[in-house]
């Protein structure tokens, strides 16, 4: 089993504000979407959040649908530390229930996991996951013939929602798999 991660983020390193955070577990032969394969937490944005002014301008130029998905989650939202929390339940309670973990993906070794892990030691929440287990789907959408019309599947969702990002990763990610090695 593995775990496809998506952050929406106001900076682009450790220590900047979380906004969101989507998973979604698959395997090589596809990806779940039920209720218990998809994680989803906006995050409560601090008071005098350190925000990035490029990450800003960059989500001023995003979609208004992503824009308000943020706006709004904020009213609900938990505070990073729950939300933080609350997504370690969410591995742990799979680890529980005999998966075994294969690798935790994300779309670039230097960013999604990298952020989430600081985040989740400055609140004081364990890693569910060793440093060894990091995958970095940025390499694998960059292989010869990973963004072919047959491999890169349609976009479902808004884009820059951390669930919808996560999910369409995972199907992507899966799709240069079989194309990669079809006769498994």
């Amino acid at each position: 089993m593995h775990i496809m991660l998506d952050l929406e983020t106001l900076g682009t390193a450790p220590g900047g504000p979380i906004l969101s955070i989507g998973a979604v577990s698959f395997c090589r032969s596809g990806v779940g979407v039920g209720v218990k394969d998809t994680f989803y937490r906006a995050v409560k944005l601090p008071e005098n959040p350190t925000v990035s002014s490029a990450t800003l301008l960059w989500w001023l130029d995003q979609s208004e649908e992503a824009r308000h998905t943020l706006i709004d989650d904020q009213e609900a939202a938990p505070s990073a530390e729950e939300a933080l929390k609350a997504f370690s339940s969410w591995v742990e309670s799979m680890r529980l229930g005999g998966v075994r973990f294969d690798g935790f993906w994300a779309n670039g070794a230097s960013f999604d996991l990298p952020i989430i892990e600081s985040a989740m030691r400055e609140v004081g929440v364990d890693v569910p996951w060793p440093f060894y287990m990091h995958r970095c789907f940025r390499t694998m959408k960059g292989l010869p013939g990973a963004d072919a019309a047959d491999v890169k599947p349609e976009f479902k969702g808004t884009a820059h929602n951390a669930l919808d990002d996560a999910i369409h990763q995972a199907h992507w990610l899966v799709h240069i798999h079989h194309k990669i090695t079809p006769c498994l």
